[in-house]
């Protein structure tokens, strides 16, 4: 099973919306504001730096994601620095 979705967010979008996947769903992130969300992944659709996400073990800071890249990881809150991420639940 792969992690797809369907309907890019557009440009316009200015806020975190519901994504749906086979998984169970996504929150589509383009701000710096602190998100509470049991997560499992991140999909960044452009160069993001995660400012803060906190995991199980602990809490990881400033962690770029290039643009296109999924990073496979639980956690239960994120913040970004900058970039636009969907996070998978």
């Amino acid at each position: 099973m792969s992690n797809h979705f369907y309907g890019t967010p557009g440009p316009t979008i200015s806020k975190p919306v519901f994504v749906t996947n086979q998984q169970g769903g996504g929150l589509y992130i383009d701000d710096t504001a602190a998100h509470a969300f049991s997560g499992s992944g991140i999909l960044a659709l452009a160069d993001a730096v995660v400012a803060t996400i906190s995991t199980s073990g602990g809490t990881i800071t400033t962690m770029p994601i290039p643009a296109g890249t999924f990073v496979p990881l639980r956690f239960s809150s994120i913040t970004l620095t900058s970039g636009k991420v969907i996070a998978y639940a």
